[in-house]
C-alpha cells in the first residue's frame, strides 16, 4: 500500500462519460480545485459499462487535461454477483471503493459521480463502509435495475 500521506488533500474523482456526469465532473472540479493539491480522476473498464463509454471517458478527460487512472475489473465472473441478485449494486460498489481504499489510502476524499438519480440503499451502505462522497450522476451499468433509460 502506498504512504497515505502523500494522498492526503487529494481528491480521487470516480468519473464514467455520459453528458450529464461530464458537466458535473466540471462542476465538481471547480468546487474541489482549491481544496485539493491534485485531482485524479478513476475509471473502471468492467463488462458492465459499454466499451464505447470507456473510449469517450478518455477523451473527454484529455481534452480538460485532467490526470486518469483506468481500472480493469470483471465482476460478473465472481460467484457473488451471479448469487447475490438483490445486492448486485453493493457488491459492484463495494469492491470498487474497497479497491481504491486499499490503494489511495483512507485520508483520500473519494468522490463518485456514478451515483444513480434513483435512491439506492445498497449504493448508500457502499459509500457509508468506505467514506466515500456520492453526487448524483447517471449509472451506467448494463446488468443494473437502475439503470437510466
Amino acid at each position: 500500500m502506498v504512504q497515505e500521506n502523500i494522498f492526503e488533500k487529494n481528491i480521487l474523482i470516480v468519473y464514467h462519460y455520459s453528458p450529464k456526469n461530464y458537466s458535473l465532473l466540471l462542476n465538481t472540479i471547480q468546487r474541489y480545485k482549491n481544496k485539493a493539491k491534485k485531482i485524479l480522476v478513476i475509471s473502471f473498464d468492467t463488462p458492465l459499462h459499454e466499451r464505447k463509454n470507456i473510449v469517450e471517458t478518455i477523451n473527454s478527460l484529455r481534452e480538460i487535461k485532467l490526470d486518469h487512472i483506468i481500472f480493469e475489473l470483471n465482476e460478473i465472473n465472481s460467484p457473488f454477483f451471479i448469487l447475490l441478485k438483490r445486492s448486485k449494486c453493493y457488491y459492484c460498489k463495494s469492491i470498487r471503493y474497497s479497491l481504491l481504499r486499499r490503494i489511495f489510502g483512507e485520508k483520500i476524499e473519494i468522490i463518485d459521480l456514478e451515483y444513480p438519480s434513483e435512491k439506492h440503499e445498497d449504493v448508500f451502505k457502499a459509500a457509508r463502509e468506505n467514506n466515500i462522497i456520492l453526487l448524483e450522476g447517471d449509472t451506467v451499468c448494463k446488468y443494473c435495475s437502475l439503470r437510466k433509460v
